[in-house]
């Protein structure tokens, strides 16, 4: 077969978990007598939009090696969640090698465009779910108080999450063990919220981060959960992919 694993970093700059499954992965499949290639992201402040590639041998694998820069995004919150560079990069590559199967390696990074392209271009996608990305977007389920969500939340809640990544809510966050934004999420119902800029826009692309990656997963062939926690919890947030191992 001839196979694509898509994820976000790899090695050997980057070495993390979903770096290292992806490299034994490739590796094994290789032993196994399919032709692989891996794309991963190299840089996200490098580049252009449309991302420029490097391509290099790593161990008998080919790697294309993406140069892009996020700070670039018209719109960096909804770009992070739906990134038309990278989805014009894979359409291109799934153009010019078409792939047996796609595998991707979470959505972090990649985001939901990726997958579209395979969508589109009608190429069996898998997908390997390493963390809760497309259901939290600080990725852990965890909030900036330390506490876990552990429940489906509105995405005001998201929205207080992304404000407290800036220290001066953060900090505040942690001295008032989370009830702060416990307010916040429930005042961020009243309408009169959504007229503050700042606010109701942020909830807007909450709301579509959510229902678009649900119809990214729902369309997903097979996907594989290292738990049945993980799998669980995003199934909490909306329909599951249509097959789950």
């Amino acid at each position: 077969m001839n196979i694509l694993l898509m994820v976000h970093h790899f090695p050997p700059k980057y070495f993390g978990g979903s770096e290292q499954y992806t490299y034994r992965l490739a590796s094994t499949l290789l032993q196994n007598g399919h032709h692989v290639e891996v794309a991963a992201i190299e840089s996200i402040t490098e580049g252009d939009l449309v991302p420029r590639e490097q391509v290099d041998v790593l161990d008998g694998i080919t790697v294309h090696r993406l140069f892009t820069d996020f700070s670039k995004a018209p719109d960096a919150l909804r770009w992070s969640f739906r990134n038309l560079g990278l989805g014009e990069w894979v359409a291109g590559y799934l153009k010019e090698h078409r792939p047996d199967v796609v595998h991707f390696n979470s959505g972090y990074l990649l985001s939901g465009s990726v997958f579209e392209a395979a969508f589109a271009a009608g190429i069996p996608t898998v997908l390997t779910l390493h963390d809760f990305w497309f259901v939290c977007p600080r990725i852990t389920l965890i909030r900036t108080d330390g506490e876990i969500c552990d429940h489906p939340v509105p995405t005001t809640r998201c929205v207080w999450c992304n404000l407290s990544d800036r220290r001066r809510f953060y900090l505040m966050d942690q001295v008032m063990g989370g009830r702060l934004g416990d307010v916040f999420e429930k005042v961020g119902a009243l309408p009169v919220f959504n007229s503050i800029p700042a606010i109701g826009e942020r909830i807007d692309a909450f709301e579509e981060r959510r229902t678009y990656l649900a119809g990214i997963l729902e369309q997903v062939d097979v996907a594989l959960s290292p738990s049945h926690f993980l799998m669980e919890k995003i199934g909490e947030y909306g329909p599951l992919p249509r097959k789950m191992v």
